[in-house]
């Protein structure tokens, strides 16, 4: 990080690597093993604004294999240049595009057949997609969600979801 002078941003900048990172030695629901790169940059202020990449290797959550990318740009105004593909056993959560201008638009989706590789808490199966577009101050979002026999966390469970939304401009 370094320090502005009186008055200006800060600019962070980090990269790394994880080896066998357990989110559940730091209270997460899920145990893994976790291994990928990251990178991240930018600056903090008014008229903030970032990057950050994270690429994992050959991993595992709660024994199911783990893989994927998520990379994304933003600023107070915008988030540009989203590219999400992540995978737990066959179960996928995709992201892709920009939000924040009227030409924008995010797609995103969910593809989970098997819930239950995230262990006993989880189960059943959930689809969607959907996409935001326009901007914080005229946002759009359409959405559909369908689900069968879901159990979340142990605590929830839901025999049949069926959902849609067409919400804005």
């Amino acid at each position: 990080a370094w320090l502005p002078k009186k008055g200006g941003d800060i600019t962070v900048k980090a990269t790394g690597t994880a080896r066998g990172f357990d989110p559940a030695a730091f209270g997460a629901p899920l145990a893994g093993s976790i291994n990928g790169s990251f990178d991240a940059s930018g600056h903090l202020g008014k008229d903030w604004a970032g990057n950050a990449a994270v690429n994992l290797q050959q991993s595992t959550l709660q024994d199911a294999p783990l893989w994927g990318h998520a990379r994304v740009a933003g600023s107070a105004r915008r988030i540009s240049n989203a590219d999400v593909d992540l995978h737990v056993g066959p179960n996928v959560l995709a992201a892709r595009g920009a939000f924040g201008t009227p030409a924008d638009r995010l797609d995103w989706r969910i593809d989970a057949p098997q819930l239950a590789v995230l262990g006993g808490d989880f189960g059943g199966a959930l689809r969607g997609s959907g996409t935001l577009s326009g901007n914080a101050q005229a946002p759009a979002l359409t959405a559909a969600l369908e689900g069968q026999n879901l159990k979340l966390l142990g605590v929830h469970q839901v025999k049949a979801l069926r959902a849609s939304a067409n919400i804005g401009a």
